[in-house]
């Protein structure tokens, strides 16, 4: 018998020790229906598209950039760089912003990825921010992002392109 630890049963049979072991057994299930979560493909791209609304309205842009792939290119023609660039020129003309969004539908097939999301504009800044707003919040159609899972890791999505068929009148780059 070991120092310390009672052999003593309740009513029911119970020792110490098996209440320990049950309880570190419920434990053990329950970490791992959590990182079965937490690591799926699938939570970690609605995590992917979360970071980038978080990181638009942050104004973060070198976190963005890294959230872009290195062969990002949308239906505008702008590039990984190019994209940030414009982003991040649009995103000055506001003194705050509050990306809403809604209609959110999440697919993915093997490493490829696709979030639909109707977005909605809120925040103040100068005429341009002002236009910003009124334009984005007139359009009736979802945005399409599409990612890809650059890596054997469920948390490695990043964003190949993005697509929305009422703004092909922004103008393209060369």
């Amino acid at each position: 018998m070991t120092p310390g630890v009672s052999r003593k049963r309740d009513r029911n049979g119970l020792t110490l020790r098996n209440l320990i072991v049950a309880l570190g057994a419920l434990v053990v299930v329950f970490l791992l229906i959590t990182a079965v979560k937490v690591y799926s493909p699938s939570y970690q791209l609605r995590k992917s598209f979360d970071r980038l609304i978080h990181l638009t309205e942050q104004r973060n842009w070198a976190k963005f950039q890294n959230l872009l792939s290195t062969d990002y290119k949308d239906s505008w023609g702008y590039n990984r760089v190019d994209a940030t660039s414009m982003a991040s020129e649009i995103f000055r003309q506001f003194f705050a912003v509050t990306i809403h969004r809604s209609d959110e539908t999440y697919s993915i097939d093997g490493k490829s990825g696709t979030v639909t999301a109707r977005l909605k504009l809120e925040g103040n800044g100068t005429p341009m921010a002002q236009e910003a707003v009124r334009y984005v919040n007139a359009l009736k159609s979802e945005f399409r992002f599409d990612w890809r899972r650059e890596s054997w890791a469920p948390w490695s999505w990043k964003l190949v392109s993005i697509t929305q068929p009422e703004t092909q009148d922004l103008p393209e780059t060369q």
